[in-house]
């Protein structure tokens, strides 16, 4: 199996990665699942990262397995914007995260690395101890310093951009003059999407029926991201009334009939 895509980069292919938000690259990403979906992510949208030798080339090397990592990693941090909304268990999702981030093994730090700077930068405070492993102390620490933790990663992966300003662009009579900031990579305008989700008060939302994310819907609100799926956890669950109603009735037979036995007069 090739776990490689290699990439010819577009010229004059560049789109801007802001107004890029309407079209929800951000879940595109989340919901990648097999390396076809990872390859039609790359097609459509390009690397999440380019090195400087890769812009002067224009040949990019996208690694299958990094990018799962990095999906994995994005899906971490959306769950754990979701517990902070109580929608998901807190303690569940940090472990999630914690365990996302070791995997990010790149060419930067070491997984080891990296464990060592979270547990340095964010429990040790707590613990008092200077270093271990962060998913063993999220098993078993206290509620109380698990939801510190988990604001504080999400409060760190979840910022708004940099570089703000004025973009101005001449017109044939006069100025287009428009409020702006820059995104440097693919991989900070998907983390400055979920931002902007919280932001517009429309975060996206995980279907409980199966791994799907899906951007909300005006006007109404959804909770699974098709009618199959909505379908079915109905029928799931009208079998299951069904099957506590059958019990109920089972139950009353056996104490006699509707009202139980009865003493004579």
């Amino acid at each position: 199996m090739n776990d490689t895509i290699y990439c010819t980069l577009a010229v004059g292919g560049a789109y801007d990665l802001v107004r890029a938000y309407s079209k929800t690259p951000h879940i595109l990403f989340l919901n990648c699942q097999i390396d076809g979906d990872f390859k039609t992510f790359v097609q459509d949208w390009g690397p999440l990262l380019l090195s400087d030798k890769e812009w002067k080339s224009g040949i990019a090397v996208v690694a299958l397995d990094r990018y799962r990592a990095y999906r994995s990693f994005l899906r971490a941090i959306k769950r754990m914007i979701d517990a902070c909304r109580g929608v998901g268990d807190q303690r569940d999702s940090l472990i999630e995260y914690f365990t996302a981030e070791a995997n990010m093994v790149t060419a930067g730090p070491t997984r080891n690395d990296v464990k060592t700077l979270t547990y340095s930068d964010l429990i040790s405070p707590l613990t008092h101890d200077l270093s271990g492993d962060p998913v063993e102390w999220a098993q078993s620490a206290r509620i109380a310093e698990v939801r510190k933790v988990l604001a504080a990663c999400v409060e760190h992966n979840v910022r708004s951009p940099r570089g703000w300003g004025l973009r101005v662009e001449a017109l044939a009579k006069g100025f287009d003059i428009k409020p702006s900031f820059e995104l440097y990579s693919l991989w900070d305008a998907l983390k400055w999407m979920l931002f902007y989700d919280e932001w517009n008060e429309r975060p996206a939302i995980l279907c409980p029926e199966c791994p799907n994310i899906f951007a909300a819907r005006s006007g109404h609100h959804w909770k699974y991201c098709s009618p199959e799926c909505a379908h079915r956890a109905t029928n799931r669950e009208w079998r299951r009334k069904d099957l506590r109603q059958r019990k109920r009735l089972l139950k009353v037979k056996g104490n006699g009939g509707t009202n139980g036995p009865r003493k004579a007069g």
